[in-house]
């Protein structure tokens, strides 16, 4: 039996059984950034029998920030109307700029027509999947546009996937269920200056 980690058992339970108009983003980006550090990785069986605890947690905990020198334009392409609030608020948060499509098409059109520091690329959209956009980006773009940063959203990642990600030119990847202070830092390492 394949066991899921704590952390994406949550997931799946907000995401298929709340509303998604119900969601307090921020609480959501704060339970998984405080659980993603500490869980992210233990399966439900690995979990001490002592872990139950009386502690609450706090919805209201301050997202974390980073010093961002100059403002740093993303286009996010994420099909997921809660990925994408998550996303919106730690960026929201750390005052980045962020442009939101809901498909790799739409995300080479928005890439077209605008500069962009940086792409956060969903894997998995409707009409055309973040393997193909990346790939059009990379090679039919111009030179400017082409060297774009971009920044894989996966949901499990396999060396498959990896290596596909590698392959079609992305420069990394952040798995889903989102942990604030890795998707800040991988932003930040790779944003062009």
């Amino acid at each position: 039996m394949q066991t899921q980690s704590i952390s994406h058992r949550i997931w799946n339970t907000i995401s298929l059984r709340i509303p998604s108009h119900l969601l307090n983003f921020s609480s959501i980006l704060n339970f998984f950034s405080l659980i993603g550090t500490n869980l992210m990785d233990r399966s439900l069986t690995e979990i001490p029998s002592d872990h139950k605890s009386n502690k609450k947690l706090e919805s209201n905990l301050p997202l974390p920030k980073i010093k961002v020198p100059v403002k740093i334009r993303i286009l996010l392409a994420e099909d997921s109307v809660l990925n994408s609030g998550i996303i919106r608020s730690v960026l929201k948060e750390n005052e980045f700029e962020l442009d939101r499509v809901e498909n790799g098409k739409k995300a080479i059109e928005r890439l077209e027509n605008n500069h962009y520091d940086l792409i956060l690329m969903d894997l998995m959209m409707p009409v055309m999947d973040g393997f193909e956009a990346t790939t059009y980006i990379r090679k039919e773009m111009n030179a400017s546009k082409s060297k774009t940063p971009i920044i894989a959203l996966v949901a499990d990642i396999t060396k498959v996937i990896a290596v596909k990600c590698a392959q079609t030119g992305m420069n990394d990847y952040i798995t889903k269920p989102f942990n604030a202070n890795e998707l800040l830092t991988k932003i930040t390492r790779h944003q062009q200056g």
